[in-house]
Protein backbone atom coordinates (compact mmCIF):
# COMPACT_ATOMS: atom_id res chain seq x y z
CA UNK A 1 0.00 0.00 0.00
CA UNK A 2 1.66 3.41 -1.07
CA UNK A 3 1.16 6.01 1.51
CA UNK A 4 -1.06 9.28 0.64
CA UNK A 5 2.02 11.35 0.83
CA UNK A 6 4.00 9.06 -1.77
CA UNK A 7 1.40 9.66 -4.03
CA UNK A 8 1.70 13.32 -3.30
CA UNK A 9 5.30 13.61 -4.87
CA UNK A 10 4.33 11.43 -8.00
CA UNK A 11 2.04 13.94 -8.87
CA UNK A 12 4.28 17.21 -8.39
CA UNK A 13 6.98 15.01 -10.76
CA UNK A 14 4.05 14.47 -12.73
CA UNK A 15 3.89 18.27 -13.32
CA UNK A 16 4.86 20.54 -15.75
CA UNK A 17 7.72 22.69 -14.65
Amino acid sequence: VVPQADRVLVRLEQLPE
